[in-house]
């Protein structure tokens, strides 16, 4: 051994200094293609399998997380026409209250002025509606047609009005009205103003109906 050590080490001194140069660039560039074949190819070899055994159990988790929220939803979805049914019937319910409500008040007989409250029963239905203002207006002496060969009544007749501002949107403010002209139709109308202020439109009324003396 020590023999070829000392011809190795001859033939090594017997060469020039660029001969000498280029083999140790030789066993250098070896030694790196080695260490780079048997050190570092193995070590990314198990890097890349961790990253692609994360990422399969990211799936995995997230196909799990999937199922499990919609397991969550689904009772609540189930529970939804339910829900929707008790507040429509709730609403019903409170129409239903506001409308036997109008027709009291509305009764020949009741009270000599019903019109504020049932404006006020009425506007409950709308929430996006303010009533911003009322006013009464000065009852006037009215005479109803009497039928030919029919007493005159005793009682006198009275023309009673009020003015009130509401406001809300435009759509709101108009479906008010069209309840009103549905629900209170011997209700008579007076001017009608509508203003586009701030924060948002409002909508000035005058009505009228007949009634007794106040």
């Amino acid at each position: 051994m020590n023999a070829m050590w000392k011809v190795l080490a001859g033939r090594i001194d017997a060469l020039s200094l660029r001969e000498r140069a280029l083999l140790f660039w030789s066993v250098l560039i070896c030694g790196l293609v080695l260490g780079d074949q048997f050190l570092l190819e193995p070590v990314q070899r198990r890097q890349q399998q961790l990253a692609l055994n994360v990422k399969q159990q990211s799936a995995e988790l997230l196909v799990l997380s999937t199922q499990l929220g919609t397991s969550k939803t689904e009772p609540v979805a189930v529970n939804a026409p339910q829900t929707v049914r008790a507040e429509m019937a709730a609403l019903q319910r409170r129409i239903d209250a506001v409308e036997r409500e109008i027709a009291r008040l509305s009764r020949p007989g009741g009270e000599a002025d019903p019109l504020p409250k049932v404006l006020l029963h009425i506007l409950r239905r709308y929430e996006g509606l303010t009533l911003e203002r009322t006013a009464t207006l000065a009852p006037e002496a009215a005479s109803r047609p009497v039928p030919a060969g029919a007493e005159a009544p005793s009682a006198s007749v009275f023309r009673h009005g009020m003015e009130f501002t509401v406001s809300g949107s435009y759509g709101e403010l108009m479906r008010y009205v069209q309840t009103l002209e549905q629900e209170l139709p011997t209700l008579r109308w007076g001017g009608m103003k509508l203003s586009s202020g701030q924060p948002a439109p409002s909508l000035t009324l005058q009505v009228f109906w007949l009634g007794a003396p106040s």
